[in-house]
């Protein structure tokens, strides 16, 4: 945008103006800074003057004072020749020394040559009186008192002091006229400065004046109503009206800028409240074309760059949108079906946990039962040993018995063989009782008999012998069978020893499947409690993900509300 030239006042800049008054101040200040400092001097030369003029008066007298000391003390020891006067003479001589003492003190406060001339005629008169005053004390000593007066009350002695005073007198009187003179000159020179510091002081005041006057119209006045506009453009508010008019000084240049920028802004902010009212309608479409200059170019671009984004963004969110809502109907699917499973899964762990309190109450009646049948393995492996022990003494006793059925088999041959030899017997007894005849006939029955008990005997023994060997038979037939069953038995004791260990390792292992029942239980507990949370859970998500759906739908329906570019 071109900025509107008005042709400006012609008018003296307010930094020009500010330096020559401020220029003009600084020369009156330091004016009055060495007015005031000639003050100080005056007051300080008034001061030293005063101050000289009473030291050296009092030096003066001094001086006067330490004369007159001598000539009382020289008098009174001519008069009294009293020690103590002689000795406060020498002493004041010798010692004290009062007047070269003042003279030096005069010297360095600072004498004329006049002055010092008079003070070296009254030092010469002093000096002249001295052969006087020891021919005095001389006389004295000797105890001529006249004579010592003599020379201290004398013309001569007397006219000196006289003018020893006069001299000094004159001396005073000289100084306190230089010094009452020094002090009129210094005094004037101050009245002087005192009226040069009060026309500066009241040309200080006349500039002040101005000075608070140019800042008053020219800068504070103006400056205010800058900062009352400047307040209005920061609030946003730009009609406020400005009074200020553009002129070549600083303020009116600043004036001028402001009306510049309100103006600016209002096209800047008519263009932008356009452009903000499409976006607040949903349309995307345009872009910032006007010419925007300085950091407003960054508003310029930042504007188009976020339009471009935004296209971007709502048409990625569109697609997303799409893409989630798809999505997102096909997680509703499965987490109801996720749902359902998980009440199937519950119900079947309901059951799984039903068969295993089942399980591990069977578990520890088997635990309880194989304790038992521990117990009674143990019983009967010891059974079986005792049956094995038995049926090893019945296999001993059948072979005794297949001995002694050995034995008897001998007998019945021995019997069948007696039967023979009897058979034998009564066939030759009957062949001998049919050679006596009649005589022979009672041996003859009696050879019948025998022949029948014979007969009998070898049928009885044919039949023993018979069940004999069926004796030995089911005898052989019977220890076999012992022999098979001891062995049978003895196996069967290994067998038992087996089983009583395996009992005991089934009943370890009955108490560890009891205890690991348990904690499956546990875990089958804690498992269903998951699924139960699980289940929750995803009923949750299934109602979280309808609301998912319900806001991509309504998303769906926000952005179709937007208009975007192609």
């Amino acid at each position: 945008m071109k900025k509107i030239l008005n042709t400006p006042i012609k008018k003296e800049k307010q930094s020009v103006k500010n330096r020559k008054l401020s220029a003009f101040a600084s020369i009156l200040t330091i004016f009055t800074i060495g007015i005031m400092v000639l003050l100080i001097i005056s007051n300080i030369l008034t001061h030293s003057i005063t101050n000289n003029k009473q030291k050296l008066t009092e030096y003066a007298i001094q001086l006067r004072s330490g004369s007159q000391y001598l000539t009382t003390e020289v008098r009174a020891y001519s008069a009294s020749t009293q020690k103590t006067h002689y000795d406060n003479y020498m002493n004041e001589v010798n010692v004290t020394k009062r007047r070269d003492i003042a003279i030096e003190k005069m010297k360095k406060i600072g004498l004329k040559k006049s002055e010092l001339a008079t003070i070296e005629e009254i030092m010469n008169i002093s000096q002249s009186l001295i052969p006087l005053e020891e021919n005095a004390m001389a006389a004295a000593d000797k105890g001529n008192s006249e004579e010592a007066l003599s020379y201290v009350y004398g013309e001569e002695y007397q006219s000196s002091i006289n003018e020893i005073s006069e001299k000094t007198d004159s001396f005073i009187n000289a100084l306190n006229k230089r010094t009452d003179k020094e002090v009129f000159v210094v005094q004037i020179f101050s009245y002087f400065i005192n009226v040069l510091g009060f026309l500066a002081l009241l040309a200080i005041l006349f500039t002040q004046k101005r000075y608070a006057l140019f800042v008053k119209n020219e800068l504070l006045e103006p400056i205010l109503t800058v900062e009352k506009q400047m307040e209005s453009i920061s609030n946003g508010i730009l009609d406020d009206p400005f009074t200020l008019e553009e002129d070549d000084t600083e303020i009116g240049s600043l004036a001028g800028s402001i009306k510049t920028t309100k103006d600016f802004l209002h096209t800047i902010i008519s263009d932008l409240s356009e452009k903000l009212s499409l976006l607040a309608i949903g349309d995307y479409t345009f872009s910032i074309e006007k010419e925007y200059i300085g950091q407003f170019v960054d508003i310029k671009e930042s504007m188009n760059a976020i339009l471009d984004n935004m296209n971007s963004i709502f048409r990625t969110i569109e697609d997303a949108s799409s893409i989630v809502m798809t999505n997102t109907e096909q997680l509703s699917i499965s987490t109801q079906q996720l749902a359902e499973t998980c009440v199937e899964e519950n119900m079947a762990v309901d059951l799984i946990v039903s068969s295993l309190e089942t399980l591990n109450n069977g578990i520890q009646q088997v635990s309880y039962k194989a304790e038992e049948s521990e117990t009674l393995s143990d019983q009967a492996a010891g059974f079986l040993f005792n049956g094995t022990e038995k049926m090893q003494e019945l296999n001993t006793s059948i072979i005794e018995i297949k001995d002694c059925s050995a034995q008897i088999i001998k007998i019945t041959n021995t019997i069948n063989d007696i039967a023979a030899q009897t058979d034998l017997l009564s066939l030759n007894a009957s062949i001998e009782a049919a050679r006596a005849g009649e005589a022979g006939k009672g041996f003859a029955v009696v050879a019948d008999e025998v022949k029948k008990l014979a007969e009998q005997s070898s049928e009885a023994v044919m039949g023993t012998e018979a069940l004999i060997n069926k004796t030995i038979d089911a005898v052989e037939h019977g220890s076999n069978l012992a022999e098979e069953t001891s062995s049978i038995l003895q196996q069967v004791a290994t067998l038992a020893q087996k089983s009583t260990s395996i009992m005991k390792e089934v009943t370890i292992s009955s108490k560890d499947q009891s205890v690991k029942a348990s904690e499956v239980l546990e875990n089958i507990n804690k498992i269903q409690e998951s699924i139960e949370t699980n289940s929750a859970a995803s009923q949750e998500t299934a109602a979280s993900t309808e609301e998912e759906s319900a806001q991509t739908e309504r998303l769906n329906k926000l952005l179709s509300q937007f208009q975007l570019r192609e």
